[in-house]
């Protein structure tokens, strides 16, 4: 999961400059008193003679004549003499100074390299999946508590056609927000001491396991029932996480939902059950410009801050009439808030930063971003704006209220 604008699972909590190092040797190599000065920074092990570092051509085999270049010298220097050790350069020395430099020019690895080294917390993991497991449950049968329980029933929503529940949108929703939950799962079940396989594999279960909980509470309830389209939405949701993050492309990819202000009648003639109204929520597929520059050793300069979304929602599908009903898929600008996080300094490990992160990671803030819609019931666009133009059409008749007329003789 990369570490930066994304804030998957921890920040390196130190980086390694080279002026941090040269400090670092210095402590260790100690000094001199004080009226003596400073004790000069020592270039070779004291225990080990600085002449055996300067062996002759002929040590290693070769004439006086032969200039060795500095590429055949380093990766397996030989050293001389009873008291010293063999030195290797290896490709994780090459790696670790890499690292080091990327640290040191501010950039962050693409995927952190901290393996748990601790035994899992299990305790803090069962809480968190009982915690997840009971909001559903609690969130699920609110409603069947409420207005009584019914038979075990189901329905088929058929996804995205324009006559379905929501036109669709209810779908979209499902796929986002259980995405989000995978991913901030797997942080939590990392950060508890997981290896990232086990973390990957328990993020996805409970996710799944939720998302089958809320269609069995739908399918005891007053509605139309749970759906094996929603269950799918789900599984592909949490299975998008689990790609993105186990790649390493959380820089580069997400997904969000928001609100939009809307204006909208009063409910008139739903699809099928009632159900909610989408009219005001937006989910989004976000192209993150930074990572994906990042990726093409570019630099995009100020761009590195903007986001690039495709976006799905509906209109009127509980409040107007057929004919106004809309299906809108969109393509945006906006801003990328956890970019700006990163570059100001802003850490998830911190519970203030975690939040912060977690919060822009999953909700896309009303006006920052600008862009075109287009309707494909009525075939036409709508933009620039922020998602929230439709028009309404009139108010269906509503049935008249009070006591009846009385009857006419």
């Amino acid at each position: 999961m990369t570490v930066g604008a994304d804030t998957p699972r921890g920040w390196r909590t130190t980086r390694q400059t080279p002026s941090l190092l040269l400090l670092l040797l210095y402590v260790q190599s100690g000094s001199a008193a004080a009226d003596e000065g400073p004790a000069p920074l020592p270039v070779f092990p004291p225990t080990v003679p600085a002449s055996v570092y300067f062996l002759p051509a002929e040590a290693h085999g070769l004439g006086k004549d032969v200039d060795l270049g500095l590429d055949e010298i380093l990766p397996e220097p030989r050293i001389g003499g009873s008291d010293a050790a063999a030195l290797a350069f290896t490709e994780s020395d090459r790696a670790d100074a890499a690292d080091s430099v990327l640290d040191a020019e501010g950039e962050q690895p693409a995927k952190p390299k901290k393996e748990t080294s601790s035994a899992p917390r299990k305790t803090r993991a069962t809480l968190i999946t009982i915690g997840v497991f009971a909001g559903n449950i609690a969130s699920t049968l609110s409603g069947p508590i409420d207005k009584g329980f019914v038979p075990f029933h189901t329905t088929q929503e058929n996804w995205f056609g324009k006559n379905t529940y929501a036109g669709g949108a209810d779908k979209a929703s499902h796929f986002t927000l259980y995405n989000i939950l995978s991913r901030e799962l797997h942080i939590a079940y990392y950060r508890s001491g997981y290896p990232d396989p086990a973390a990957y594999g328990m993020a996805f279960a409970t996710t799944v396991g939720a998302g089958m909980i809320t269609e069995l509470g739908d399918s005891l309830g007053r509605g139309d029932g749970g759906s094996y389209e929603d269950v799918i939405s789900d599984t592909l949701g949490a299975a998008a996480a689990v790609f993105v993050t186990r790649h390493g492309l959380d820089d580069v990819w997400g997904f969000r939902f928001g609100l939009i202000p809307h204006k909208t009648p009063e409910p008139c003639c739903p699809v099928t059950y009632p159900g909610k109204d989408y009219s005001e929520e937006i989910y989004t597929g976000d192209l993150k410009l930074a990572g994906f520059a990042k990726r093409l050793c570019r630099n995009i300069g100020l761009a590195r801050f903007l986001l690039v979304s495709v976006t799905y929602g509906t209109k009127g599908y509980r409040n107007s009439l057929i004919p106004y009903r809309q299906q809108q898929i969109g393509i945006e600008v906006g801003i990328n808030f956890p970019q700006i996080l990163t570059e100001i300094g802003v850490r998830d490990t911190t519970w203030w930063g975690r939040c912060l992160f977690l919060f822009f990671n999953a909700f896309r803030v009303p006006y920052t971003q600008i862009g075109m819609r287009y309707d494909f019931i009525h075939h036409d666009w709508h933009g620039p704006n922020i998602g929230e133009t439709y028009d309404p059409g009139p108010a269906a008749p509503q049935p008249p209220t009070g006591p009846p007329p009385p009857p006419v003789r």
